[in-house]
């Protein structure tokens, strides 16, 4: 991913497969947007993109090695473990970088952190019923034995 698909993605704006957070998410609020995209159908985290009024503006992140491991913290904290990397920095212009988190459509899993689930619906998350959780554990199996 270079400068070019990151403005891309920001000209789109923040909705059900994109969403923006600023340097100073803290890891457990990073860790619910993971296991939502994840549940749903994946998408892109951009750190470092200030959300005005839907109109995403990069700002940048003044610590990439903290913000790195406030990440990585994010990462370990969904269950079971999501195996997407470590984020990639993107250079937007000369010392303002942002870091782009992919999550791939269709893992094979129900995602949670600290024991809740949640889903992305349009930009926002919402936590999910038993019901659909067993339904979706239910279609990742019957999808696996088909395989």
């Amino acid at each position: 991913m270079d400068q070019g698909d990151v403005l891309q993605l920001i000209a789109q704006g923040e909705g059900q497969r994109i969403d923006f957070k600023e340097e100073t998410i803290r890891p457990r609020k990073l860790a619910e947007t993971l296991v939502a995209l994840a549940n749903a159908k994946g998408g892109t985290i951009i750190v470092g993109v200030v959300d005005d009024d839907d109109d995403g503006h990069p700002v940048g992140v003044r610590d990439p090695e903290r913000a790195i491991n406030n990440i990585v913290e994010a990462i370990q904290n969904c269950s079971p473990p999501l195996g997407i990397g470590l984020p990639q920095v993107v250079e937007m212009t000369v010392g303002v970088a942002v870091l782009v988190i992919e999550i791939p459509d269709n893992l094979p899993r129900v995602y949670h952190t600290y024991g809740r689930y949640l889903r992305r619906a349009g930009s926002i998350r919402y936590p999910l019923r038993n019901s659909s959780i067993i339904g979706m554990k239910e279609r990742f199996l019957i999808n696996t034995l088909l395989r």
